[in-house]
């Protein structure tokens, strides 16, 4: 935990400007699953056979973990001095998991962490993490303490204006499938500045960030955001 404070100390340390700075945490049911995560399989069979066999103690393990990561939490932002935390979780992906199942058993550790975050006065962002293969039920989400909410907008039909009606009074963030295959990835300049003020007219300026549904690529060329953002501005 500590040299996770230290090296985002670090970084900000090489900051120029003023910018704000979230970092990334992962949920208590994502470590876990990352646990039985093999070259065939991401984990979700595993860990819906264990909340299936014992529900109670599932949830307590969940705690538990989210203990460690809502010190974490904590110390990266009182001591690594970051705006808040990018809180990534996903629904168990297979169908004897239902919602809820995971909002009595799962979303507790969710929950817990982002209190921890809130009250240690972080701006905090959920990211429901959708992608190929993986689909999240996103009204289950609406409830969480989080100011910004972020989604895969296209993977699961979810538009940022349906996304301000079902998480009223947050700040939503995304418009921009984020694979090799995107506009985000292959559109031209012209196409992305398009499509950013579509997005702009149809959700406004006022809460809405825009962003990609997930990371990019690691060969993505960053000044296409920079022309989202020219775009953006004008």
């Amino acid at each position: 935990i500590q040299q996770q404070v230290e090296v985002v100390q670090a970084i900000r340390e090489t900051f120029t400007e003023e910018i704000a700075s979230f970092y990334n945490i992962f949920s208590p049911i994502s470590y876990l699953k990352r646990w039985f995560r093999t070259e065939t399989s991401r984990g979700d069979k595993e860990v819906a056979d264990l909340l299936l066999e014992n529900p109670e103690q599932f949830r307590a393990i969940l705690d538990v973990i989210a203990g460690d990561i809502a010190i974490l939490t904590q110390k990266i932002i009182q001591q690594g001095g970051v705006d808040g935390i990018y809180l990534s979780t996903q629904e168990i992906q297979d169908e004897r998991i239902a919602p809820a199942l995971y909002q009595t058993y799962i979303e507790p550790s969710n929950i817990a962490i982002l209190e921890v975050a809130n009250q240690v006065g972080g701006t905090n962002i959920l990211h429901i993490c959708g992608f190929e293969g993986a689909s999240n039920d996103v009204t289950i989400f609406k409830d969480y303490p989080a100011q910004v909410v972020n989604w895969a907008t296209h993977h699961e039909d979810v538009s940022l204006t349906q996304g301000q009606e079902l998480f009223p009074g947050k700040a939503v963030l995304g418009g921009f499938e984020n694979g090799k295959k995107s506009l985000l990835y292959q559109g031209s300049k012209a196409e992305l500045q398009d499509e950013t003020r579509r997005l702009l007219a149809e959700a406004g300026s006022k809460g809405v960030l825009l962003g990609a549904d997930c990371t990019v690529p690691d060969d993505f060329d960053l000044e296409r955001l920079d022309w989202i953002r020219q775009a953006a501005v004008l």
